[in-house]
Formats: C-alpha cells, sequence, structure tokens
C-alpha cells in the first residue's frame, strides 16, 4: 500500500521486508490514471503492526527511489508534488547552496554520506561533493 509519493520517490507499507537496492515495479493510482515507475528500495525497515481479518500481521516500511521515471511520469508527479525548481535553496551554475542536505541534480533528500564530503543519491544515482560552512551546505 503507498502511503505517500513525492517527486523523486514513495513510501510503502510491506507484508515483507524488502532489501536495500532490489528493484519494484510500482503502479500508482493517481487522478487520470495508474502511473507505472520503478523504484529501488533505499529504506526498509520495521513498521507498526497492522491487523487484517483479526490477525495482527508484522508490517514494514519501505522508501522507495524512482528509477529513471518517464517523462509522462515526471510531468504527472510535477502536476501533484511540484516541479522540482520550486525547491528549497539557490543554484549558482553547478554549485546548489541550502540550509539542508540535497542532491545537486535532483534536489532529492536521499542522500547517503560516503568518504569525506563524498556523497551519493540514491534517487538519480548522482555522486557529489558537498560541505557545510556555518550553516550553508555546499554540493557540486
Amino acid at each position: 500500500m503507498v502511503i505517500n509519493v513525492s517527486r523523486t520517490g514513495a513510501l510503502l507499507s510491506a507484508s515483507r521486508e524488502w532489501t536495500r537496492g532490489a528493484r519494484l515495479p510500482l503502479e500508482v493510482d493517481l487522478d487520470g490514471g495508474a502511473l507505472m515507475v520503478t523504484g529501488t528500495v533505499v529504506r526498509s525497515e520495521t513498521a507498526t503492526p497492522a491487523v487484517f481479518d483479526g490477525v495482527l500481521k508484522r508490517q514494514w516500511a519501505v522508501a522507495l527511489a524512482f528509477v529513471r521515471p518517464s517523462a509522462d511520469a515526471l510531468r504527472r508527479l510535477d502536476a501533484i508534488c511540484g516541479h522540482r525548481g520550486d525547491r528549497y535553496g539557490l543554484r549558482l551554475g553547478p554549485i546548489h547552496l541550502s540550509g539542508a542536505r540535497y542532491c545537486p541534480r535532483c534536489f532529492s533528500r536521499s542522500v547517503v554520506r560516503g568518504s569525506r564530503h563524498r556523497y551519493h543519491c540514491d534517487a538519480c544515482q548522482h555522486q557529489f561533493i558537498g560541505f557545510r560552512l556555518g550553516f550553508v551546505r555546499i554540493a557540486f
């Protein structure tokens, strides 16, 4: 079951645990018909159990990052979630300035810290360099 959809991914409630990196096809019912996308599991953790047919069942919260959604899918997600140009921060050429850690390419918050000042975006697979000066984060 889909709990939340954003421009770059979705949060699902699942009856089983999914391993990080697994690819899942996803059909999301939106106004104007179903949206078919593929997502990569970026997080899977135990969630609050749910009752189905009077039986308590274990549940998992599964976070997916969309993998190269089609132009039509992006257009429909933009209509619902807002265009990515409406994101936080300031772009100065290839440099992105913000108060939080964002991918400079797709503005996703699904960013994993690697080695010193190196980051990886789970949403678009972009690898970038980032650092903080006071309260400002700089990524390129």
